[in-house]
């Protein structure tokens, strides 16, 4: 048994998304390119998805780890797996789901024009509702 097995079924063992993330690291470093994906993905390490995915082009996992991501919350990644995937409405999605109600209608003006109208009625009701 080499050491990438022993760290793989240490992890499995313990079940521990920190361990996954290291094992995944090491089996990157070796060129275990399967193995760091199922890695990455048991610790829900969005971050390094999102590196491996986007680094040769997969975009079928970018698909994949931003639906993840949004379930999660990880806001910030999933938008930036859809910013390269040129996909502006779910980019806006992504951000008035987290309530980046502003941010959103922004994108919209560079990236939707077309949904500008929309989010501007979004962004004045979610102001209405915090009293400013």
């Amino acid at each position: 048994m080499n050491l990438v097995d022993a760290a793989k079924n240490i992890a499995a063992e313990q079940d521990n998304g920190e361990k996954w993330r290291k094992v995944g690291d090491i089996a990157l470093s070796k060129g275990m390119f399967t193995l760091a994906e199922e890695c990455f993905e048991r610790s829900n390490d969005f971050n390094s998805l999102l590196l491996f995915y986007s680094s040769y082009g997969d975009q079928e996992g970018l698909v994949k780890m931003a639906d993840r991501a949004v379930q999660k919350g990880k806001f910030n990644v999933a938008f930036e797996a859809y910013f390269l995937l040129a996909q502006p409405d779910k980019c806006i999605e992504v951000l008035v789901k987290a309530k980046r109600i502003a941010e959103a209608t922004l994108f919209a003006k560079a990236y939707a024009p077309s949904r500008l109208a929309e989010l501007i009625k979004k962004w004045e009701e979610h102001l209405k509702e915090q009293g400013l």
